[in-house]
């Protein structure tokens, strides 16, 4: 089968969606099937990696029209023809892809990464306005309705699509991420220190990291010898400042460190710095970090909204808060931090629930979903 996947960027090394498909891309080659890779760059080039056909086009200024119009142009001279072209979210597409559909005679997959309710949409990207929260709604409404078939990462999403009536049910299947086994793993050798508390993400507002930060002030009265310890954070993130500004007020500098990113091979060195990571966020499609802390055989605290339910069940492989609750969480990290047990049942768990989301089960999934749309379009 020869498979398509279109990316608004080719982020290897950054985490992000276009490291997502890299890795479904090279599983799907070690399959047996031929897999085209385009993405939107600097300059254009061309060259193979891991098996995969890599062709990098010049991004154009107007990204979500003639994105995707750049994208799909450049299949017209692909040969073979592709039996299924997959794209996630709107910018592979574009505003043009109904025109572009009409003539692509083969099957289209699209990825849903998040929310498509305009409320949750601008609750989630605080960056945008509410005129561009807008513009992605009905972008994705209008790519999703032409779509032979719809896949998103979590459970709501699929319920969110339903029940607005944007897409048939036997035309969705979910397909979460995964977890690369090879970069994360647990640490066999802990080293003597503080008990420390992790997060590992950006420094949004909508991640809830005020409300982790007031857990961090409740526990260093209550229990001055645990640690906090913020990875990845940018100081063009519109909750950096609100972050630095609470520690600073709060006094927290002994009890608080902030790191800066890190690469993303290199990121499994500070879950093994960790004895449990909390992930407060207010909404998340699903939340990859929280495989990746299972992988890495560290406790997970997190809040229960969007896809994170799809894999942690509370007090089984991972403990569920309720939102902006900071008490909830120092309290879950005092359960952690002064029972073994409970915290070696949650690792245990997390590390049996975990083994379903290797990438290459992953990858044959889209390829199983992929070979059942392409037969039914040939029909």
């Amino acid at each position: 089968m020869h498979i398509v996947h279109l990316l608004e960027k080719l982020d290897i090394k950054e985490g992000g969606l276009g490291q997502f498909y890299w890795h479904v891309a090279c599983e799907q080659v070690k399959l047996g099937h031929n897999v085209s890779l385009f993405a939107l760059g600097k300059k254009k080039e061309q060259y193979t990696n891991g098996g995969v056909n890599i062709t990098i086009l010049p991004k154009p200024r107007w990204v979500r029209g003639l994105g995707g119009l750049t994208l799909l142009t450049a299949l017209t001279c692909l040969t073979p023809k592709p039996d299924i072209i997959h794209g996630p979210q709107a910018i592979p597409f574009g505003w043009f892809f109904p025109i572009l559909k009409s003539r692509y005679p083969g099957p289209v997959a699209v990825s849903v990464h998040s929310s498509l309710q305009l409320r949750a949409k601008i609750h989630d990207e605080g960056v945008l306005s509410a005129w561009e929260s807008l513009e992605f709604s009905i972008l994705m409404n209008t790519i999703l309705f032409r779509a032979d078939v719809v896949l998103p990462v979590a459970e709501f999403i699929k319920k969110e699509l339903v029940d607005g009536g944007l897409v048939r049910p036997d035309k969705i299947h979910v397909i979460p991420p995964g977890i690369d086994f090879s970069i994360f793993k647990p640490n066999p050798k802990r080293t003597k220190r503080p008990f420390t508390v992790l997060y590992i993400g950006r420094f949004m507002k909508r991640k809830g990291l005020i409300h982790l930060l007031e857990a961090a002030r409740l526990l260093s009265a209550e229990s001055p010898d645990i640690r906090f310890r913020l990875v990845g954070g940018k100081s063009s993130d519109d909750g950096y400042a609100e972050v630095v500004t609470f520690i600073s007020r709060m006094d927290l500098s002994a009890t608080v460190t902030i790191a800066p990113p890190v690469a993303y091979p290199m990121i499994s060195h500070e879950y093994h710095r960790g004895d449990c990571i909390v992930l407060p966020s207010y909404r998340e499609p699903f939340a990859r970090t929280n495989l990746e802390a299972a992988a890495s055989g560290i406790p997970i605290i997190t809040s229960g909204t969007g896809g994170i339910r799809d894999f942690i069940t509370h007090g089984v492989n991972g403990y569920v808060i309720p939102t902006k609750n900071a008490r909830a969480m120092a309290d879950a990290i005092m359960e952690i931090h002064n029972n073994n047990r409970l915290r070696n049942t949650l690792i245990r768990n997390a590390l049996l629930s975990i083994k379903k989301y290797d990438w290459s089960y992953i990858a044959k999934r889209y390829c199983d979903v992929f070979a059942e749309i392409a037969a039914s379009c040939r029909r």
